[in-house]
């Protein structure tokens, strides 16, 4: 199955890497990972190139801000292909079962342009966000706080 990740990394290589490794562990699901690196200051662009060989890491010059970072992913997303696009925080975790779900939304109602899921707090299980009218429950990403 088709998907690219998008995830942006400023200063937090270990978050950056705890939030990979996990979705290289998914069975169904290989995705193209790739880490947009915000002109970090502290080696940690070098750090996830060590780390994680295989994902493409793309180092901005200067740090572009979210909306910015989050673009020049996108584009390197689709310059890939045109899979849909999980946009994910460092600081994030979502299951393999969830993105499946959401892929198996965007299949089935292709009047959808975009799916978010359901964002809990990963240590306290709270609902931290889940906007508007959701046809698909029980997608959840987790964040670590």
């Amino acid at each position: 199955m088709d998907l690219s990740i998008v995830i942006l990394n400023w200063n937090a290589g270990d978050d950056t890497i705890a939030c990979i490794h996990p979705i290289l562990q998914w069975q169904q699901i290989r995705p193209l990972i790739i880490v947009i690196d915000n002109a970090s200051t502290d080696g940690s662009a070098d750090q996830i190139a060590a780390a994680l060989p295989d994902v493409q890491l793309i180092r901005n010059g200067r740090n572009e801000g979210f909306a910015g970072g989050s673009n020049r992913g996108m584009e390197a997303a689709l310059a890939a292909g045109d899979a849909p696009v999980l946009l994910l925080n460092n600081d994030a975790m979502i299951a393999e079962a969830d993105v499946l779900r959401l892929l198996q939304t965007l299949d089935e109602r292709p009047e959808i342009g975009f799916v978010v899921p359901q964002i809990f707090n990963a240590e306290s299980n709270d609902l931290i966000s889940s906007g508007g009218k959701n046809p698909v429950l029980h997608h959840q990403t987790r964040v670590r706080s």
